[in-house]
């Protein structure tokens, strides 16, 4: 039960009927400030109190589930108390919360397909030097930046598991323009032709 009664601490009377109400407006209380009785009461409702213009704020909190399914609460407060707990339909924005949430991005970025293509983009980035239109692609530089590149992809996941297939090579290439993905197709390819006539791989996680 949350009371509103000016910053009395008090209790109601054992037979009062609101007992148990979870919003009450104390109207009579006996005047002691610690440890009052209430003699009078009268239940509001958080709709009422929304009314009034003194809910203080309507927040919300989005779990992505071990399952994949993105749960939504809106909770609407008075101060830090909770007046009312309601589950509501997943927005883009819920979505991206929740999966943001639940991404461990310094591990992604350093999976092995998703550092390699970093490592192409900082090879250009070097040989390039100082206006080099090759972004930073360092694990800093990401995750200081996930509103600005991570967040967009993420709202537009499907609310039911956001997280299934999400191909981050994949979107940090559809990051750069296509000038720059057609160059570093050119410039940092995956593979060469060596003499002897076969295709190799290129380690560029490897210094050498």
């Amino acid at each position: 039960m949350l009371l509103l009664a000016a910053g009395v601490i008090a209790t109601m009377m054992d037979d009062d009927p609101l007992r148990g109400t979870p919003v009450i407006v104390a109207v009579a209380v006996d005047g002691d400030r610690r440890a009052g009785r209430i003699f009078r009461s009268v239940a509001i409702t958080a709709e009422e109190l929304t009314a009034l213009g003194v809910v203080t704020a309507i927040r919300r909190n989005a779990t992505l589930l071990g399952s994949g399914r993105i749960e939504v609460h809106e909770e609407t407060l008075l101060g830090s108390a909770v007046l009312r707990r309601k589950p509501v339909a997943p927005g883009p924005d819920d979505v991206a919360a929740a999966a943001l949430a639940g991404l461990d991005l310094r591990t992604l970025l350093a999976e092995p397909g998703v550092a390699a293509i970093r490592a192409r983009v900082a090879l250009l980035h070097n040989v390039d030097g100082p206006g080099s239109f090759w972004p930073d692609w360092s694990v800093e530089r990401l995750s200081q930046s996930v509103g600005e590149w991570l967040v967009p992809a993420l709202r537009a996941r499907d609310a039911i598991d956001p997280l299934r297939g999400f191909d981050l090579s994949s979107l940090l290439v559809s990051e750069l323009p296509p000038v720059l993905q057609r160059k570093l197709g050119l410039e940092a390819p995956t593979h060469v032709e060596i003499p002897a006539g076969r295709s190799v791989r290129v380690d560029y996680l490897d210094a050498g």
